[in-house]
């Protein structure tokens, strides 16, 4: 089965996972564009439309996120717009030219005892 061509957005390339999947991604030969946080700022939504709307894509990867749970608890304002809000605008405009999307974030459990 032959593979296909695809253009491809990693967001968080930046990280060890992004940067993993956008190096793998153009070895195999697909086209990637990869923005880390510098590029992309997923707390500034007129960033993202910036960045996301002149490209021609049909697949994004997301892989940023807030995950230190010291500074998610600092700045929760941050952690949500990073981690709810970003993704769900990434999502809305992948949506809309009909590409796919893959959210791959990682969370540490928060328990509490009463």
């Amino acid at each position: 089965m032959a593979s296909s061509f695809h253009r491809v957005v990693v967001i968080g390339s930046g990280g060890r996972l992004g940067a993993a999947v956008a190096r793998q991604l153009r070895q195999s030969g697909h086209a990637v564009v990869a923005f880390d946080r510098k590029a992309l700022d997923l707390s500034r939504p007129e960033i993202v439309d910036d960045r996301l709307g002149p490209l021609a894509f049909d697949t994004v990867v997301l892989t940023a996120a807030l995950t230190g749970l010291d500074d998610a608890e600092q700045r929760p304002e941050a952690a949500y717009a990073i981690n709810a809000h970003g993704p769900e605008q990434v999502a809305a405009i992948a949506h809309r030219r009909g590409a796919r999307v893959i959210i791959r974030q990682r969370f540490r459990s928060i328990t509490s005892q009463v």
